[in-house]
């Protein structure tokens, strides 16, 4: 848990040694403050509302999952609310974890194509997920989870670090339980330039990365390329390959960010579930 916030931390802080340090022209191709600075704008935001899909290409066969993700696309809004992560609110959390401060937290699913396949929201304050599944709409389902996957910095970081499929993998909302399939955070590191391109009409800069489970120590276990708009400095397309340690990827997912709204109000009663 410590981890997650001190990778972000010391993400952003390298970007501002960057932003002194270099020319204007060359920070601007420096791998590491891209990718400090679109994290930091999202981590360090009061409030962080988006869209997401999330197409997966190729996925294990067996997955120990009752929600479990199949070839196809999945869309996504999340919601997040709860106080900036300051320098001052790190240190804090870094010394005393049960001082990070709650977040709330709304997110919802929708499942393209046809067939039986369950979708769900989630609210959540702190470490309490309530759940709503497709499978029984008038039910709700209370999830205690890991410090951290509820609190203010848990979802956003980890989407961040690893993409919806690392966030997914890494907590145990699939399994609607407190155990994850891979009780680790996915984290992405180690960028390196690869090139300036067009996406959707917007500019953006590419980046490889190195796909990391943070436990205990980073374990190597895939690469990522990540698009960051050139002009709002926020992700908005990310491709992920997974291998587990296999010797072959087990998934390769396309992911697209848009409809970034940083730091604007969001009602407290998006954070509440509707009444049935």
């Amino acid at each position: 848990m410590r981890r997650i916030f001190l990778w972000t931390s010391v993400l952003v802080f390298s970007a501002q040694l960057v932003l002194a340090q270099q020319p204007a022209e060359d920070k601007e191709k420096d791998a590491d403050f891209c990718l400090a600075r679109a994290l930091g704008n999202v981590a360090m935001s009061e409030t962080v509302e988006w869209d997401a899909s999330m197409e997966v290409i190729k996925a294990p066969a067996k997955q120990d999952s009752k929600y479990p993700m199949h070839v196809g696309i999945t869309d996504y809004h999340f919601r997040v609310k709860g106080e900036a992560s300051t320098q001052k609110d790190f240190m804090q959390a870094f010394w005393d974890l049960q001082s990070f401060g709650d977040a709330w937290l709304h997110w919802e699913e929708k499942v393209r194509g046809e067939g039986d396949k369950p979708t769900r929201q989630v609210w959540s304050k702190g470490d309490v997920f309530l759940l709503r599944s497709s499978k029984a709409p008038d039910k709700l389902v209370s999830i205690k989870v890991f410090q951290g996957d509820g609190m203010k910095d848990g979802v956003r970081d980890r989407i961040l670090g690893g993409g919806v499929i690392g966030w997914r993998l890494g907590s145990g909302i699939d399994r609607e339980t407190s155990r994850a399939q891979y009780a680790s955070i996915f984290v992405a590191d180690s960028p390196r330039w690869v090139k300036e391109d067009t996406v959707a009409g917007r500019d953006s800069v590419v980046l490889d990365v190195t796909i990391y489970i943070v436990a205990c120590r980073y374990y190597p276990v895939g690469t990522g390329r990540i698009w960051i708009d050139r002009k709002t400095h926020l992700i908005i397309q990310r491709r992920t390959t997974l291998n587990m340690e296999n010797d072959e990827p087990i998934w390769i997912v396309n992911e697209v960010y848009s409809n970034w709204k940083l730091g604007q109000p969001i009602a407290e009663e998006k954070f509440q579930p509707d009444s049935r």
